[in-house]
């Protein structure tokens, strides 16, 4: 029925005034259901042509104007807009199929605000099932919540303004907090009703349920850090303790990469010094000095090899320190602070890396530029055939 009444009132034109909805140049087609809303008391008068008439003298064909009772028809599912929908149903959903013209869509279409909704009636229902104690009173539900040393009075007051704030992200939210309050004997479940106490009692009664709705996302936020010190048997010293102990064990870590490796590092030097001692600079085109260039080159090439094998060693621990920071739910100032300074360590020992890497390649590459350079004056030459090679081409 309640859609054909739906029909009715959307085929005509339609003014709301106090606690009736009038409907003008109605043309009458569905009498039996203009019948079945005068027996439900849902009409207050027949108007034709001015006059009015009971129900039984309508015709189909005839044009009516309509004086509806809102009251009354929200008694069969049919609510004018969100707002009187939600006052006539704060804490328990209809049972009955049921209608909102202002969002013009039935209890089974998807709408937002419908969804956010059924989401706070089920948040509504999941505390009312911790609570020790619920009563009514002027017609507002009152919730009375307890933990070892304190209790949390709540009366469930809100409107629709609440709900249509509500973004899905909130209603998500909601979601999650539901189904955690509907945990039989958990853990977690406890712990977030204290954190609802906690989070609730510096707020004034009558604004406790809107303020939980309005600020979800940071009760949550906040619950979920709580567990997460929780399940680790974590006090807030304890916490700080663990995070200082990996905070140090990270920068050791980090310090044995080069460290542990300083042997390897001084042969870059010593093989340079060796390599300079050994060459003859008088005549330097000599199959001697040749390959001490290229053994440079070569000993160039297992450093670099090995200089990657650290940085693989380094990538891998700043790896490992995201993993162990992100298995905090959020990165709150304590464990940014503990590792600050295993940040700054790693990024010293990058910028190590890329020194050593460049002093690596950097002295073979110097010294082929010297004997290069050395071997171009002791053949002069070699420069005049340059010269002329130049000369001869630009000729051409």
């Amino acid at each position: 029925m309640l859609s054909q009444v739906v029909n009715v009132i959307n085929s005509s034109d339609i003014e709301v005034n106090g606690d009736s909805i009038f409907l003008s140049n109605h043309t009458v087609g569905n009498l039996d259901c203009l019948q079945k809303l005068d027996t439900q008391q849902c009409v207050n008068s027949f108007y034709e042509n001015g006059t009015i008439v009971i129900c039984s003298d309508l015709k189909i064909g005839s044009i009516i104007n309509i004086e509806l009772s809102l009251f009354h028809l929200s008694k069969i599912g049919y609510f004018e807009n969100f707002k009187v929908f939600v006052d006539n149903n704060l804490y328990q959903l209809p049972n009955e199929p049921y209608y909102i013209r202002s969002l013009n869509c039935f209890n089974n279409n998807d709408n937002g605000a419908l969804k956010s909704y059924l989401e706070v009636v089920k948040l509504i229902d999941a505390i009312k099932a911790n609570a020790k104690h619920n009563y009514s009173e002027v017609g507002i539900d009152f919730t009375l919540i307890f933990r070892e040393d304190k209790a949390l009075l709540l009366p469930i007051c809100y409107n629709e303004t609440n709900i249509l704030q509500l973004s899905q992200t909130n209603v998500r939210e909601i979601e999650t907090i539901s189904s955690i309050f509907n945990e039989l004997d958990s853990d977690k479940r406890f712990l977030f009703l204290n954190e609802l106490i906690a989070f609730l009692s510096p707020i004034e009664e009558h604004e406790r349920f809107p303020y939980l709705l309005s600020k979800i996302q940071v009760f949550l936020s906040n619950a979920n850090d709580a567990y997460q010190y929780y399940i680790r048997n974590f006090s807030y010293n304890k916490l700080k303790a663990e995070l200082d102990d990996a905070a140090l064990d990270y920068s050791k870590k980090i310090q044995a990469v080069i460290n542990e490796s300083q042997t390897k590092l001084i042969a870059i030097p010593t093989a340079f010094v060796l390599a300079v001692a050994s060459m003859d600079f008088n005549v330097i085109y000599t199959g001697k000095n040749i390959g001490l260039i290229c053994a440079l080159f070569v000993f160039s090439t297992l450093i670099e090899m090995f200089i990657r094998n650290q940085k693989s060693a380094l990538t891998f621990i700043e790896n490992s320190i995201t993993t162990y920071k992100n298995s905090f739910i959020s990165n709150s100032l304590i464990i940014q602070n503990a590792f600050s300074i295993v940040d700054i360590e790693l990024s010293k020992q990058k910028t190590r890396l890329l020194i050593i890497r460049g002093i690596t390649w950097g002295l073979p590459i110097a010294l082929t530029i010297i004997a290069v350079t050395l071997f171009i004056c002791q053949n002069p030459e070699i420069i005049q055939n340059i010269k002329q090679w130049f000369s001869q081409t630009f000729q051409k």
